[in-house]
């Protein structure tokens, strides 16, 4: 708790006092861990290279997952009990070239109808 005192010369002005809590968790140089809303859970995260304060899911097996960028995807899985920071991959199925499936697949169709024919 900090409790702040505003005074004049001869009497007292004004006073406030501040819930500050100060358990975070240091993520390596990356940033850091925080509860935002004063529940007792650490919910968002600080990134120190862009300033963003971002979210934070904690899991039942006591790691966070970290969104660092603010996209809204998890980039980093956290351990703290370990220290372990693992990056989170997504990957994105493409296919280059959906023309030769189809070729492909015609193919197929004209060899089955072939065989049916004869």
């Amino acid at each position: 708790m900090i409790t702040a005192t505003a005074t004049d010369d001869t009497i007292m002005s004004e006073q406030a006092t501040f819930s500050v809590f100060i358990d975070v968790y240091f993520v390596r140089e990356l940033g850091f861990l925080f509860d935002s809303n004063n529940d007792g859970l650490n919910d968002s995260f600080y990134t120190n290279v862009t300033g963003l304060i971002t979210t934070a899911q904690k899991l039942a097996n006591e790691s966070y997952l970290l969104d660092t960028d603010s996209d809204g995807i998890w980039n980093y899985a956290y351990n703290p009990s370990l220290g372990s920071l693992t990056e989170m991959y997504t990957t994105e199925t493409t296919t280059e070239f959906p023309w030769i499936y189809l070729a492909i697949l015609i193919i197929v169709v004209v060899i089955i109808a072939c065989v049916m024919v004869v």
